[in-house]
């Protein structure tokens, strides 16, 4: 998904992904988008990552409703992690651009996520495609990591455990 925010793919990634760590400078904020796995025999991977995660962005595709139950118990089981607890969440309703895509305001309903502790969240209808709420969600996003005790947390942490300077 961040290389489609990044630049648009120069042909399809398929329904199973996984791209490198990198880094994407945007709107003055640096969001490391880290390794995606879609493919459930490849979740496992996220975990390495969970803890020092400031935010978790979970993209669905909207328009492919066969696959939204294994989305949901995915994001069930990604939201009870103890490493996440309080993360500030952004769920992307991918593929808006397709006709039959459900919203976002449809699939929150049908995610019926009770469990979202207090942790700051937002369903965004977007298109990778054609850049359609990509930039309001992640402006949202931005705001709420910026002023989220998650962040302050890591923050610390970071100085407290990186390198000493001389």
């Amino acid at each position: 998904m961040a290389i489609a925010v990044c630049a648009p793919p120069k042909k399809s990634l398929g329904p199973y992904p996984v791209h490198p760590s990198q880094d994407l400078g945007y709107l003055g904020s640096s969001l490391d988008n880290g390794p995606r796995a879609v493919k459930a025999g490849l979740r496992t991977i996220w975990e390495k990552y969970y803890e020092e995660a400031h935010a978790v962005i979970y993209v669905i595709d909207a328009a492919c409703p066969t696959r939204f139950e294994d989305s949901k118990s995915a994001l069930e089981k990604l939201l009870r992690h103890e490493d996440l607890q309080g993360a500030p969440l952004l769920i992307l309703a991918n593929k808006q651009d397709l006709a039959g895509a459900v919203s976002a305001a449809e699939l929150a309903r049908y995610l019926d996520l009770k469990e979202l502790d207090e942790r700051p969240y937002m369903f965004e209808a977007v298109s990778a495609h054609d850049g359609r709420g990509i930039k309001e969600g992640v402006d949202w996003l931005i705001e709420v990591m910026e002023r989220s005790k998650r962040t302050e947390m890591l923050g610390v942490r970071a100085d407290v455990t990186g390198p000493v300077s001389a």
